[in-house]
């Protein structure tokens, strides 16, 4: 179908009855006969051949419908794979003879492709595809070229964001976006330029944005858990919830790792917990930041209320050895990330805590912020939380006067 395209786009096939494409919603009458030929005179038509010509022409109506609704997906596949320079399929390739990589002569470029694919995480690439399908939007509205990009389009690209209200750490997600794309082709970073850097540092002034996730306080966490008590909830998952609320908050993990979220690969399933002599080991199959498993050793405070370790105990004694995620609710299905938020929500309100700013994050921001206040330095808070860079200094919330240590 090719071809076909070729003359919708150019307009110079030449366009005769023999040629012209049915239109849908539209009868294409043939071509009237010329004024010497004798037409004979039809017979009247069987019930039969009535039914049998009727469904020949519904087949036939089927199959131009079919036709052009093919046509039309191949299209709007085709405006996807040039949204996304990036990250074009194999058949994109195919079609316009070039590498995404922007190399030629490889040996192995699936296996090149595929782990500098492997390199960012599934969301990352998820989220970079969606940027470049709104790039190309806002510059063929435009009418300037959006790949590769100028420094020119990138400013004006930054503007558009502004002025539709975005935030300053949204524009800097889409000019990371923007920045991996053409590295990925080998091209020259625009986003690099000193006045794209000053663009996006005045968005940064002129729009501050706050992350209004609350740091729960060891003192808040106490009074959550013992709200739980009032929520009307079940003994199996009273517990359950306790023992999320304790481990995200001692343990720094992230919502997705403690319970289901939206990349299932990351929660914790029953056989990567292992309790015994005192001593609970949690095993993190994969995360945002991590593709290979880590794991996590926490020891046992029998002394300590807030215990995150005999809290785990007692719900793995409640819950049984069914295989699959770790944490489950009483009919066996796993709990997830939005009933986790709700039910830290209606416990913050029983507790007389107030539920703004509260969600399943709030356990990992608090466990850090309470770690600094203790003196673990920021080496130790990006061991224990697993930060690859210095982004545990954007979860540390509470500060620290002279004052109050000496």
């Amino acid at each position: 179908m090719a071809p076909a395209r070729k003359r919708r786009r150019t307009g110079v096939a030449e366009d005769t009855p023999a040629t012209r494409r049915p239109r849908l919603g539209r009868t294409v009458s043939p071509e009237p006969a010329p004024a010497t030929e004798v037409i004979p005179t039809q017979q009247p038509a069987t019930s039969a051949e009535a039914t049998q010509a009727s469904r020949d022409s519904a087949g036939t109506a089927g199959t131009d419908l079919q036709e052009l609704q093919r046509i039309v997906r191949e299209a709007v596949a085709e405006e996807v794979a040039r949204a996304m320079p990036a990250f074009q399929g194999t058949d994109a390739r195919r079609r316009s003879g070039t590498h995404p990589l922007g190399l030629v002569g490889l040996r192995r470029p699936a296996v090149v492709e595929s782990l500098m694919d492997f390199a960012i995480a599934r969301s990352t690439k998820t989220a970079y595809g969606k940027v470049w399908e709104s790039v190309a939007s806002v510059c063929e509205f435009t009418g300037s070229q959006w790949f590769p990009m100028s420094v020119g389009a990138v400013l004006d690209y930054l503007a558009f964001l502004f002025e539709e209200g975005r935030s300053a750490s949204t524009m800097y997600s889409h000019a990371s976006a923007i920045a991996y794309g053409h590295k990925r082709r080998g091209l020259a970073d625009p986003t690099v330029d000193f006045r794209v850097r000053q663009v996006l540092a005045g968005a940064k002034k002129r729009r501050l944005s706050m992350d209004a996730r609350r740091p729960l306080s060891l003192d808040e966490l106490g009074q959550l858990c013992d709200a739980l008590y009032r929520l009307g909830l079940d003994r199996l998952e009273r517990l359950a919830f306790r023992a999320v609320f304790l481990l995200g908050f001692f343990g720094l993990l992230r919502p997705g790792e403690l319970v289901l979220g939206a990349s299932p690969g990351h929660t914790i399933r029953m056989s990567d917990v292992k309790l015994a002599d005192g001593e609970l080991n949690v095993t993190i199959p994969s995360s945002k930041t991590a593709a290979r498993p880590a794991t996590i050793s926490l020891q046992a405070r029998p002394s300590f209320a807030l215990c995150p370790v005999r809290a785990a105990f007692e719900f793995a004694g409640a819950r049984g050895a069914a295989p699959g995620p770790f944490f489950l609710d009483r009919y066996g299905v796993p709990i997830t990330s939005g009933r986790l938020s709700t039910i830290m929500k209606r416990a913050a309100r029983v507790a007389g805590l107030g539920d703004a700013g509260v969600s399943g994050h709030c356990l990992r921001i608090g466990g850090a912020s309470h770690g600094a206040l203790k003196g673990l330095s920021e080496l130790q808070l990006s061991v224990a939380g697993r930060w690859r860079s210095n982004a545990v200094r954007r979860y540390v919330r509470r500060t620290t006067s002279v004052l109050s240590v000496t």
